[in-house]
Protein backbone atom coordinates (compact mmCIF):
# COMPACT_ATOMS: atom_id res chain seq x y z
CA UNK A 1 0.00 0.00 0.00
CA UNK A 2 1.38 3.50 -1.51
CA UNK A 3 2.18 5.85 1.91
CA UNK A 4 0.30 9.15 2.21
CA UNK A 5 1.29 12.01 0.53
CA UNK A 6 1.55 14.83 2.65
CA UNK A 7 -0.42 17.72 2.14
CA UNK A 8 0.29 21.36 1.82
CA UNK A 9 0.32 22.70 5.66
CA UNK A 10 0.51 19.26 7.19
CA UNK A 11 3.56 17.10 8.38
CA UNK A 12 4.60 14.23 8.80
CA UNK A 13 4.91 11.49 11.88
CA UNK A 14 7.15 13.66 14.47
CA UNK A 15 9.79 11.41 16.41
CA UNK A 16 12.04 11.82 18.85
CA UNK A 17 15.95 11.16 19.45
CA UNK A 18 18.16 11.73 22.64
CA UNK A 19 20.96 13.52 22.95
CA UNK A 20 23.87 12.58 25.36
CA UNK A 21 26.49 13.80 27.06
CA UNK A 22 30.12 12.61 27.59
CA UNK A 23 28.76 11.04 30.79
CA UNK A 24 26.41 9.07 28.58
CA UNK A 25 23.51 11.35 30.09
CA UNK A 26 20.06 12.45 28.32
CA UNK A 27 21.00 15.90 28.58
CA UNK A 28 17.83 17.21 25.80
CA UNK A 29 15.85 15.70 23.57
CA UNK A 30 15.35 16.46 19.54
CA UNK A 31 11.86 16.33 17.98
CA UNK A 32 11.75 16.18 14.28
CA UNK A 33 9.63 15.72 11.39
CA UNK A 34 9.01 16.36 7.64
CA UNK A 35 6.74 19.64 7.08
CA UNK A 36 5.44 20.47 3.59
CA UNK A 37 5.01 23.90 3.06
CA UNK A 38 2.53 25.93 0.99
CA UNK A 39 5.45 25.94 -1.89
CA UNK A 40 4.68 22.07 -2.15
CA UNK A 41 8.20 21.26 -1.12
CA UNK A 42 8.79 18.58 1.78
CA UNK A 43 11.31 20.14 4.53
CA UNK A 44 12.77 18.84 7.69
CA UNK A 45 11.85 20.53 10.76
CA UNK A 46 13.58 20.21 14.06
CA UNK A 47 13.06 21.08 17.50
CA UNK A 48 14.93 20.79 20.95
CA UNK A 49 13.49 20.11 24.74
CA UNK A 50 14.82 19.17 28.28
CA UNK A 51 12.36 16.37 27.75
CA UNK A 52 10.41 14.42 25.11
CA UNK A 53 7.18 16.74 25.62
CA UNK A 54 8.78 19.22 25.45
CA UNK A 55 10.73 19.33 22.15
CA UNK A 56 7.41 18.03 20.88
CA UNK A 57 5.99 20.69 21.94
CA UNK A 58 8.63 23.11 20.75
CA UNK A 59 8.19 21.98 17.15
CA UNK A 60 4.31 22.15 17.37
CA UNK A 61 4.88 25.97 18.02
CA UNK A 62 7.39 25.93 15.00
CA UNK A 63 5.27 24.36 13.29
CA UNK A 64 1.91 26.72 13.87
CA UNK A 65 4.26 29.72 12.94
CA UNK A 66 5.58 27.55 9.73
CA UNK A 67 6.15 29.97 6.55
CA UNK A 68 7.57 28.31 3.49
CA UNK A 69 11.25 29.74 3.02
CA UNK A 70 11.75 32.48 0.30
CA UNK A 71 14.35 33.46 -1.98
CA UNK A 72 12.35 37.01 -2.68
CA UNK A 73 13.39 40.04 -1.22
CA UNK A 74 11.17 39.67 1.88
CA UNK A 75 11.05 36.66 4.18
CA UNK A 76 10.34 36.19 8.11
CA UNK A 77 13.99 36.94 8.78
CA UNK A 78 13.24 41.01 7.43
CA UNK A 79 13.64 43.16 10.09
CA UNK A 80 10.39 45.24 9.81
CA UNK A 81 11.97 48.89 9.31
CA UNK A 82 12.97 47.61 6.00
CA UNK A 83 9.73 46.01 5.48
CA UNK A 84 8.35 49.61 5.97
CA UNK A 85 10.35 51.21 3.77
CA UNK A 86 9.35 49.06 0.96
CA UNK A 87 5.63 49.59 2.04
CA UNK A 88 6.44 53.21 2.13
CA UNK A 89 7.55 53.04 -1.63
CA UNK A 90 4.87 51.73 -2.67
CA UNK A 91 2.61 54.20 -0.94
CA UNK A 92 4.51 57.13 -2.64
CA UNK A 93 4.25 55.69 -6.22
CA UNK A 94 0.08 55.56 -5.36
CA UNK A 95 -2.53 57.84 -6.38
CA UNK A 96 -3.16 58.65 -2.73
CA UNK A 97 -3.47 62.52 -1.66
CA UNK A 98 -0.19 63.73 -0.64
CA UNK A 99 -1.52 64.48 2.90
CA UNK A 100 -2.50 61.03 3.27
CA UNK A 101 1.08 60.22 2.36
CA UNK A 102 2.56 62.60 4.43
CA UNK A 103 0.41 61.31 7.43
CA UNK A 104 1.20 57.85 6.95
CA UNK A 105 4.95 58.74 6.44
CA UNK A 106 4.66 60.18 9.80
CA UNK A 107 2.98 57.17 11.47
CA UNK A 108 5.92 55.18 10.16
CA UNK A 109 9.17 57.68 11.51
CA UNK A 110 7.71 58.42 14.70
CA UNK A 111 5.70 55.05 16.05
CA UNK A 112 6.49 52.21 14.43
CA UNK A 113 9.55 51.84 12.91
CA UNK A 114 11.19 53.43 16.30
CA UNK A 115 9.00 50.92 18.59
CA UNK A 116 8.89 47.96 15.73
CA UNK A 117 11.47 48.18 13.74
CA UNK A 118 14.52 46.07 14.75
CA UNK A 119 11.97 43.15 15.22
CA UNK A 120 11.98 40.66 12.50
CA UNK A 121 8.38 39.88 10.58
CA UNK A 122 8.57 36.64 12.22
CA UNK A 123 9.24 37.78 15.65
CA UNK A 124 6.73 40.85 15.13
CA UNK A 125 3.77 38.22 15.71
CA UNK A 126 0.08 39.34 17.16
CA UNK A 127 0.15 40.05 20.18
CA UNK A 128 3.49 41.86 19.93
CA UNK A 129 1.38 43.99 17.26
CA UNK A 130 -1.73 44.32 19.82
CA UNK A 131 0.36 45.03 22.32
CA UNK A 132 1.71 47.88 20.44
CA UNK A 133 -1.23 49.52 19.23
CA UNK A 134 -3.22 49.52 22.58
CA UNK A 135 0.13 51.43 24.24
CA UNK A 136 -0.18 53.92 21.17
CA UNK A 137 -3.80 54.63 21.57
CA UNK A 138 -3.07 54.78 25.41
CA UNK A 139 -0.41 57.05 25.09
CA UNK A 140 -1.13 59.40 21.49
CA UNK A 141 -5.05 58.40 21.21
CA UNK A 142 -6.85 56.09 19.62
CA UNK A 143 -7.42 57.63 16.19
CA UNK A 144 -3.33 57.49 15.47
CA UNK A 145 -3.45 53.71 16.91
CA UNK A 146 -6.28 53.09 13.70
CA UNK A 147 -3.59 54.72 11.41
CA UNK A 148 -0.64 52.87 12.95
CA UNK A 149 -3.15 49.98 12.18
CA UNK A 150 -4.13 50.44 8.68
CA UNK A 151 -0.47 51.00 8.32
CA UNK A 152 0.65 47.79 9.76
CA UNK A 153 -2.11 45.83 7.47
CA UNK A 154 -0.65 47.09 4.48
CA UNK A 155 3.06 46.23 5.50
CA UNK A 156 1.23 42.86 5.87
CA UNK A 157 -0.41 42.44 2.82
CA UNK A 158 3.31 42.61 1.31
CA UNK A 159 4.87 40.55 3.74
CA UNK A 160 2.19 37.81 3.25
CA UNK A 161 2.73 38.46 -0.64
CA UNK A 162 6.07 37.21 -0.31
CA UNK A 163 5.45 34.33 1.49
CA UNK A 164 6.87 35.83 4.63
CA UNK A 165 4.01 35.47 6.67
CA UNK A 166 1.17 33.35 6.68
CA UNK A 167 -1.21 35.58 6.14
CA UNK A 168 -2.10 39.50 6.98
CA UNK A 169 -2.34 39.22 10.88
CA UNK A 170 -3.37 42.70 11.37
CA UNK A 171 -6.80 41.77 9.92
CA UNK A 172 -7.50 39.43 12.54
CA UNK A 173 -6.03 42.17 15.78
CA UNK A 174 -8.99 43.64 17.78
CA UNK A 175 -10.86 46.57 16.20
CA UNK A 176 -10.05 50.16 17.41
CA UNK A 177 -12.93 52.22 17.42
CA UNK A 178 -12.78 56.14 18.24
CA UNK A 179 -15.77 57.20 19.93
CA UNK A 180 -16.95 60.25 17.85
CA UNK A 181 -17.50 63.60 19.21
CA UNK A 182 -20.47 65.70 19.17
CA UNK A 183 -20.62 67.96 16.10
CA UNK A 184 -20.85 71.81 17.61
CA UNK A 185 -21.85 74.38 15.18
CA UNK A 186 -21.92 78.18 15.24
CA UNK A 187 -26.04 79.30 15.98
CA UNK A 188 -27.02 81.71 13.40
CA UNK A 189 -26.90 84.44 16.05
CA UNK A 190 -23.53 83.88 16.49
CA UNK A 191 -22.61 84.05 12.70
CA UNK A 192 -23.98 87.08 13.04
CA UNK A 193 -22.20 88.63 15.54
CA UNK A 194 -18.83 87.24 14.57
CA UNK A 195 -19.44 88.55 10.87
CA UNK A 196 -20.44 91.97 12.30
CA UNK A 197 -17.26 92.20 14.86
CA UNK A 198 -14.63 90.99 11.85
CA UNK A 199 -16.08 93.67 9.92
CA UNK A 200 -14.90 96.47 12.40
CA UNK A 201 -11.72 95.27 12.91
CA UNK A 202 -8.85 96.53 11.52
CA UNK A 203 -6.38 93.30 11.68
CA UNK A 204 -9.05 91.26 10.46
CA UNK A 205 -9.86 92.99 7.45
CA UNK A 206 -6.25 94.26 6.66
CA UNK A 207 -5.04 90.41 6.81
CA UNK A 208 -8.28 89.26 5.03
CA UNK A 209 -9.38 87.00 7.54
CA UNK A 210 -12.59 88.56 7.82
CA UNK A 211 -13.12 87.79 4.18
CA UNK A 212 -11.62 84.51 4.43
CA UNK A 213 -14.14 83.47 6.79
CA UNK A 214 -17.19 85.08 4.94
CA UNK A 215 -15.90 82.76 2.22
CA UNK A 216 -15.74 79.62 4.08
CA UNK A 217 -19.16 81.06 5.99
CA UNK A 218 -20.59 81.37 2.52
CA UNK A 219 -19.72 78.20 0.56
CA UNK A 220 -19.01 75.49 3.41
CA UNK A 221 -15.26 74.83 1.74
CA UNK A 222 -12.04 73.43 3.93
CA UNK A 223 -9.65 76.27 4.49
CA UNK A 224 -7.11 74.73 2.15
CA UNK A 225 -10.04 74.82 -0.69
CA UNK A 226 -10.35 78.62 0.02
CA UNK A 227 -6.94 78.96 0.46
CA UNK A 228 -6.23 77.21 -3.33
CA UNK A 229 -9.18 79.44 -4.92
CA UNK A 230 -7.43 81.82 -7.62
CA UNK A 231 -9.83 84.76 -8.94
CA UNK A 232 -10.42 82.47 -12.58
CA UNK A 233 -12.03 80.25 -10.17
CA UNK A 234 -14.63 82.71 -9.43
CA UNK A 235 -18.00 84.07 -11.52
CA UNK A 236 -19.16 86.92 -9.83
CA UNK A 237 -21.02 88.78 -12.43
CA UNK A 238 -23.20 85.38 -13.65
CA UNK A 239 -26.94 85.42 -13.70
CA UNK A 240 -26.04 82.79 -10.74
CA UNK A 241 -23.02 83.78 -8.96
CA UNK A 242 -20.78 80.93 -8.25
CA UNK A 243 -17.63 79.50 -6.97
CA UNK A 244 -15.32 76.34 -8.58
CA UNK A 245 -14.11 74.49 -6.01
CA UNK A 246 -11.28 72.16 -7.77
CA UNK A 247 -8.08 72.05 -5.34
CA UNK A 248 -6.78 72.53 -1.83
CA UNK A 249 -3.23 73.88 -0.61
CA UNK A 250 -1.09 70.87 0.99
CA UNK A 251 1.92 71.21 3.01
CA UNK A 252 5.13 69.12 1.95
CA UNK A 253 6.72 66.81 4.85
CA UNK A 254 9.59 69.09 5.14
CA UNK A 255 8.23 71.83 4.22
CA UNK A 256 6.92 73.74 1.06
CA UNK A 257 3.17 74.10 0.03
CA UNK A 258 1.63 73.48 -2.95
CA UNK A 259 -1.92 73.07 -4.76
CA UNK A 260 -3.27 69.65 -5.01
CA UNK A 261 -5.19 69.59 -8.26
CA UNK A 262 -8.18 68.24 -6.42
CA UNK A 263 -10.14 68.31 -3.04
CA UNK A 264 -9.63 66.23 0.02
CA UNK A 265 -12.05 64.04 -1.43
CA UNK A 266 -9.90 63.27 -4.97
CA UNK A 267 -11.39 63.95 -8.44
CA UNK A 268 -14.97 63.48 -7.33
CA UNK A 269 -14.71 66.15 -4.68
CA UNK A 270 -14.50 68.95 -7.37
CA UNK A 271 -17.89 71.18 -7.68
CA UNK A 272 -19.30 74.47 -8.56
CA UNK A 273 -21.28 76.07 -5.88
CA UNK A 274 -23.89 78.84 -6.21
CA UNK A 275 -23.03 82.27 -4.05
CA UNK A 276 -25.40 83.75 -1.81
CA UNK A 277 -25.87 87.63 -2.51
CA UNK A 278 -23.62 88.75 0.87
CA UNK A 279 -21.42 86.48 -0.40
CA UNK A 280 -21.08 88.26 -3.40
CA UNK A 281 -20.96 91.63 -2.27
CA UNK A 282 -18.23 90.63 -0.05
CA UNK A 283 -16.03 88.73 -2.70
CA UNK A 284 -16.60 91.32 -5.26
CA UNK A 285 -15.37 94.15 -2.83
CA UNK A 286 -12.40 92.26 -2.30
CA UNK A 287 -11.80 91.86 -6.12
CA UNK A 288 -12.05 95.89 -6.27
CA UNK A 289 -9.53 96.36 -3.90
CA UNK A 290 -6.74 94.26 -4.69
CA UNK A 291 -4.72 94.10 -7.97
CA UNK A 292 -5.05 91.07 -9.72
CA UNK A 293 -5.03 89.00 -12.51
CA UNK A 294 -7.32 85.74 -13.39
CA UNK A 295 -4.76 83.00 -12.19
CA UNK A 296 -3.95 85.21 -9.03
CA UNK A 297 -4.57 83.74 -5.80
CA UNK A 298 -7.80 85.38 -3.92
CA UNK A 299 -6.24 84.95 -0.32
CA UNK A 300 -2.71 84.97 -0.56
CA UNK A 301 0.10 85.66 2.15
CA UNK A 302 1.58 89.12 2.99
CA UNK A 303 4.32 88.27 -0.03
CA UNK A 304 1.66 87.01 -2.22
CA UNK A 305 2.16 83.45 -1.90
CA UNK A 306 0.34 80.35 -0.96
CA UNK A 307 -1.02 81.17 2.15
CA UNK A 308 -0.38 78.47 4.69
CA UNK A 309 -3.64 76.88 6.46
CA UNK A 310 -2.26 76.58 9.75
CA UNK A 311 -0.74 80.33 10.12
CA UNK A 312 -4.70 80.96 8.72
CA UNK A 313 -5.84 79.00 11.82
CA UNK A 314 -3.53 80.70 14.11
CA UNK A 315 -4.71 84.06 13.15
CA UNK A 316 -8.76 83.41 13.22
CA UNK A 317 -8.03 82.03 16.68
CA UNK A 318 -5.96 85.21 17.53
CA UNK A 319 -8.76 87.74 16.75
CA UNK A 320 -11.76 85.34 17.69
CA UNK A 321 -10.16 85.69 21.27
CA UNK A 322 -9.28 88.96 21.38
CA UNK A 323 -12.82 90.37 20.39
CA UNK A 324 -13.85 88.25 23.05
CA UNK A 325 -15.79 85.43 21.47
CA UNK A 326 -13.55 82.45 24.18
CA UNK A 327 -17.07 80.51 24.57
CA UNK A 328 -17.28 78.88 21.25
CA UNK A 329 -14.96 76.75 18.73
CA UNK A 330 -12.13 78.73 17.08
CA UNK A 331 -11.28 76.49 14.29
CA UNK A 332 -11.98 77.41 10.84
CA UNK A 333 -13.36 73.77 10.18
CA UNK A 334 -16.43 74.86 12.15
CA UNK A 335 -17.73 77.54 9.96
CA UNK A 336 -18.11 73.86 7.66
CA UNK A 337 -20.10 72.45 10.43
CA UNK A 338 -21.83 75.47 10.48
CA UNK A 339 -22.63 75.09 7.06
CA UNK A 340 -23.55 71.56 6.77
CA UNK A 341 -25.90 72.06 9.70
CA UNK A 342 -27.96 75.22 8.50
CA UNK A 343 -28.44 73.47 4.82
CA UNK A 344 -29.31 70.30 6.46
CA UNK A 345 -32.43 71.86 8.52
CA UNK A 346 -35.64 71.66 7.06
CA UNK A 347 -38.79 73.83 7.41
CA UNK A 348 -39.90 71.91 10.26
CA UNK A 349 -36.87 72.35 12.61
CA UNK A 350 -35.61 68.55 11.56
CA UNK A 351 -32.51 67.54 9.50
CA UNK A 352 -34.16 66.13 6.79
CA UNK A 353 -31.98 67.76 4.17
CA UNK A 354 -28.86 66.14 4.71
CA UNK A 355 -28.61 65.54 1.01
CA UNK A 356 -28.37 69.37 0.53
CA UNK A 357 -25.46 69.51 2.66
CA UNK A 358 -23.58 67.02 1.77
CA UNK A 359 -23.93 67.79 -1.89
CA UNK A 360 -22.69 71.54 -0.78
CA UNK A 361 -19.80 70.20 1.10
CA UNK A 362 -18.71 67.50 -1.37
CA UNK A 363 -19.56 64.69 1.31
CA UNK A 364 -21.25 61.63 0.98
CA UNK A 365 -25.00 61.63 3.32
CA UNK A 366 -23.56 59.32 5.91
CA UNK A 367 -20.08 61.61 6.22
CA UNK A 368 -22.02 64.75 6.40
CA UNK A 369 -24.52 63.42 9.12
CA UNK A 370 -21.85 62.05 11.32
CA UNK A 371 -19.32 64.81 11.34
CA UNK A 372 -21.32 68.09 9.91
CA UNK A 373 -24.51 68.41 11.26
CA UNK A 374 -25.24 69.30 14.76
CA UNK A 375 -28.04 67.53 16.28
CA UNK A 376 -31.33 69.24 16.45
CA UNK A 377 -32.98 66.25 18.57
CA UNK A 378 -35.83 67.29 16.37
CA UNK A 379 -38.19 64.44 14.63
CA UNK A 380 -39.72 65.28 10.91
CA UNK A 381 -43.08 66.32 10.96
CA UNK A 382 -45.00 63.61 10.03
CA UNK A 383 -47.96 63.82 12.27
CA UNK A 384 -50.37 63.04 9.21
CA UNK A 385 -48.56 59.56 8.61
CA UNK A 386 -50.27 58.70 11.98
CA UNK A 387 -54.01 59.49 10.35
CA UNK A 388 -54.13 55.81 9.71
CA UNK A 389 -54.04 55.08 13.40
CA UNK A 390 -57.05 57.26 14.58
CA UNK A 391 -60.11 55.91 14.79
CA UNK A 392 -63.28 57.95 13.12
CA UNK A 393 -64.38 60.49 15.10
CA UNK A 394 -60.55 61.04 16.06
CA UNK A 395 -60.13 62.19 12.42
CA UNK A 396 -62.48 65.41 12.59
CA UNK A 397 -61.29 66.76 15.54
Amino acid sequence: MARERIRPGKHGKITTTPVYNSAGKIVRHIAKTYFRDTDGALRLVTASGRSQPKAKAALDDKISSRVAPSNAAVSSETLIVALADRWRSRIERSNLSANTKRRYAEILDLHIVPELGKLTIGEATSAVLEGFLDDLGERIGKPTAKLAKTCLSGMWTIASRYGAAPGNIVKLLAPITVDDKPVVAWSATEVLRIRAAMRHDEQAVRTGIADLLDTLLGTGCRIGEALALKWSHLDLDGPKPSVLIEGTVVRLRGGGMFIQPHPKGGPNGKRRLFLHNWTVLKLAARRALVPHDPDDLVFPSARGTLRDPRNARKQLKRILTRLGFTHIPQNPHTARKTVGTQLAEDADGGQSDISIAAAQLGNTEAITRRHYVQRTHVGPDARERFDAFALPDENEQ
